[in-house]
């Protein structure tokens, strides 16, 4: 695939219960690929703290089927929860429907148009390109009150005929998601096919250095007039840096808690101070319920929810003395403030 990066096994059958009338359709439901989900991305990646060879730096879960984005989303934030570092891609359409719908047709036509029955086709818009052309290029065509659309057409820059300065204009909309989600106030973001200057634009709105490539002289004329004009307003930390603080902090295996002695093996915790639902500290960090269930902090917690997420670290309480329960979590944070103090 490329310098350091592998490409890991397929999971050949996904959560598709909703396809169970199609004939040879197979599923293992969300549950089952959930776990199967977390159990491989534990064997490629310790946890933090580990002495196992770590060969990998992160996984990447590629999901192609809308079914399995319950499995693969829950499996993310439990591992994230236990300090492995994992994303989950899913293919995505602005304003598309990329699940069974017109979207993925049209993406199916394309790359094996056999496959299509096109017998049952039917006619679309009837309109001429000229009028609908701008639309189609980033939207789908019949949302007259489409926000996005909306927006996009009236950015269009025009040069001083009246016609499109740059046939293939991209829409601030989707720059901005791109550069909000991928950079922070103060990184460069680098555009080498640069044309109407839409990235240079967003990122000069955001508070992002640029460095924009063009060959096209008009082009380069259209986007430094384009930029020039913008003035955005004045840059305040505590407002452009969108970055989710507690995804920032180090991550705690709660493990950690009984190596550190903040918890010890064989305590009881209680779930939402609940003393009807306890579970027992096992020595290797599993929790292990009534019921004989044993699980991270996370599963048991899952567990007792009947399959619903669950972030342990909120739900678990221990005895803090004088009667007093505490969450979890508030030993997590003991071992963060102790470790920026030293």
């Amino acid at each position: 695939l490329g310098d350091g990066m592998v490409l890991g096994p397929t999971v050949g059958v996904g959560a598709s219960g909703e396809h169970e009338c199609f004939p040879g359709t197979l599923s293992i439901g969300t549950v089952v690929l959930e776990g199967v989900l977390v159990e491989l991305v534990r064997s490629a990646l310790p946890p933090p703290g580990s002495d196992r060879p770590r060969p990998f730096r992160g996984v990447v879960v590629v999901n192609g089927h809308g079914g399995n984005v319950e499995a693969t989303t829950r499996a993310a934030a439990l591992l994230t929860d236990e300090g492995r570092d994992v994303l989950v891609w899913h293919p995505r359409v602005p304003g598309g429907d990329s699940h069974a719908g017109a979207t993925e047709t049209s993406m199916l036509l394309h790359l094996c148009p056999e496959a299509v029955d096109l017998t049952r086709a039917e006619v679309g818009s009837t309109a001429r390109w000229r009028d609908i052309g701008d639309a189609v290029r980033c939207f789908q065509v019949g949302e007259r009150d489409n926000p996005w659309k909306k927006a996009y057409l009236r950015e269009r820059i025009r040069d001083a005929g009246g016609e499109k300065a740059h046939s293939t204009q991209k829409p601030e909309a989707l720059l901005y998601r791109v550069i909000l989600s991928s950079s922070n106030p103060g990184d460069v973001v680098l555009d080498p096919f640069f044309g109407s200057g839409t990235t240079g634009a967003v990122a000069k709105k955001l508070h992002r250095r640029w460095i924009g490539i063009e060959r096209d002289p008009g082009y380069i004329q259209v986007a430094q007039q384009r930029i020039d004009a913008i003035t955005p307003e004045p840059l305040d930390d505590g407002v452009f840096d969108v970055r989710d603080r507690r995804r920032l902090q180090p991550r705690i295996p709660f493990a950690s808690l009984l190596e550190q002695g903040l918890l010890q093996p064989g305590q009881t915790l209680w779930f939402r101070q609940d003393k009807a639902r306890t579970a027992h500290i096992k020595p290797d960090g599993k929790l292990r319920l009534r019921d004989g269930f044993e699980g991270s902090i996370h599963q048991a917690g899952r567990h007792l929810m009947n399959g619903s997420p669950c972030n342990g670290w909120d739900h678990w309480y221990f005895a803090a003395g004088n009667s007093e329960m505490r969450p979890i979590d508030d030993l997590r944070q003991v071992i963060r403030d102790s470790a920026q103090d030293s």
